[in-house]
């Protein structure tokens, strides 16, 4: 099932962009697979998001008389599920470069065609579906499918693999070569110290010489390449950025 949360104050275009999206899902994804929920104001969509998890949030950054207070939605939205794909609708640019703090997909200017809708949402189904995919790492004498996608950081201790998620750590006994190989097809992995393994979606901000992952914990970055790795994430999230925005 995927969930589509639409925050848009002004209901003529709540509707349109209901419509648009109801035409999309209808000629690409499977019957009874999408769920398209409408909210008016920030509150209402942060009380359902505490409810159920959104998949793509279409954000409009202005509320009347409430200010940018899209945009402050779409933050607690990605420091709770950095995985929701937002997208912010809106008439002004000014928050263009702001909107890579909240790692957005998209940022479409209204008015916007359906050829445009089309095309984020083609890009957007397929960020998903990888996001969805999956590594098999055995715990003790159980097998675990873990997501990729919420996977914050790995390190390896006494011989374990340890995956750090949002609400706990697990641990698999196993050659760090081996678990970097079940990794490698991911480009959103960095080797950023030794036996340490980052996902560069999951980075909050970089301070000093660590990356800060969402939830507060620092990972070191490695001083004989941190340039090198410096530079590396500041491509990855270049180029996620620029083929979101189909440029």
């Amino acid at each position: 099932m995927m969930n589509i949360a639409i925050l848009e104050d002004d209901a003529e275009c709540r509707r349109g962009l209901e419509a648009m999206l109801s035409r999309y899902c209808q000629m690409n994804l499977e019957p009874g697979t999408t769920q398209i929920r409408q909210f008016s104001d920030d509150k209402a969509l942060l009380a359902a998001f505490e409810e159920e998890n959104f998949d793509i949030a279409f954000i409009d950054i202005y509320i009347e008389n409430s200010g940018d207070v899209g945009m402050q939605a779409a933050r607690r939205l990605h420091s709770q599920n950095s995985s929701c794909a937002i997208i912010f609708t809106t008439q002004s640019t000014d928050h263009a470069v702001e909107s890579y703090q909240v790692r957005a997909f998209d940022y479409l200017l209204k008015p916007f065609t359906y050829e445009k809708l089309e095309n984020t949402m083609n890009l957007c189904c397929k960020h998903l579906e990888k996001a969805r995919s999956h590594i098999r790492i055995k715990e003790g004498r159980i097998y675990t499918n873990v997501l990729v996608s919420d996977i914050i950081y790995t390190d390896y201790y006494n011989h374990y693999i340890q995956i750090y998620l949002k609400d706990r750590m697990l641990r698999c006994y196993m050659p760090f070569a081996d678990f970097y190989e079940l990794l490698k097809p991911y480009p959103n992995f960095l080797n950023c110290y030794r036996n340490c393994l980052i996902n560069m979606e999951k980075v909050d901000y970089i301070e000093d010489r660590d990356f800060v992952m969402i939830g507060g914990s620092r990972v070191p970055i490695a001083k004989s390449s941190r340039q090198e790795l410096l530079q590396r994430y500041a491509d990855y999230v270049f180029e996620k950025n620029e083929g979101a925005a189909g440029i």
